[in-house]
């Protein structure tokens, strides 16, 4: 079996991890989406879908499903609730995780790509063996603005939002590459390419 490289993408809320993981993609590089493992497991998975309506009520749902806006407004406005959610959730999206790695065990570079990379338990994180860990930064005012837009929805609720996410500084810290958003796609691409031929890729 290869022995492969793993590198952890992540990022703030609103920050463009999208756009580089969606870059990497293009590259035919291989990225691992926990968002869309999440998203999976909303629409697919009965066990998992049981589980949130116990925990949270028939309230959250819409025509039968799990109304994601409804389930939010509770779980950014309620630390608790929200690690009520993330305790159901983690479990089975690093399951899946694992699965995707172990059916990528042929490339030579995996990215993963976790929006919450830092804040779920440490034990989730070590058990990915990650070589480097890349952050996407955007100042917080950008970052505010970005996600205001982005949801439509007020500058305040964009902030509660980001309050749920570990400080960026902090993150930085934690991080071995930086990659700045705060300028155009093309500035953002710019250090993407060149980080990828630290790691041998053109």
């Amino acid at each position: 079996m290869m022995q492969n490289k793993r590198i952890g993408l992540t990022g703030g809320i609103a920050t463009g991890k999208s756009t580089v993981s969606r870059y990497l993609r293009e590259k035919g590089l291989a990225v691992i989406d926990a968002d869309k493992i999440t998203h999976n497991l909303y629409d697919h998975s009965s066990g998992f879908h049981k589980s949130i309506i116990q925990e949270f009520g028939e309230e959250i749902l819409r025509n039968g499903e799990i109304d994601r806006k409804k389930l939010g407004a509770i779980v950014f406005r309620d630390q608790e609730r929200m690690n009520v959610l993330e305790n159901i959730a983690h479990p089975l999206i690093f399951a899946e995780i694992m699965k995707e790695i172990e059916r990528l065990q042929n490339e030579k570079l995996i990215f993963i790509d976790i929006p919450l990379l830092f804040e779920v338990d440490e034990n989730y994180r070590k058990s990915l063996k990650l070589n480097k860990i890349w952050l996407v930064f955007a100042p917080l005012e950008l970052q505010m603005e970005r996600l205001s837009e982005r949801d439509g929805i007020s500058k305040e609720e964009a902030r509660i939002k980001m309050q749920t996410q570990m400080d960026m500084r902090k993150k930085i810290e934690l991080s071995d590459v930086i990659l700045y958003n705060n300028k155009n796609v093309d500035f953002l691409y710019k250090q993407v390419d060149n980080q990828l031929r630290e790691e041998g890729i053109q």
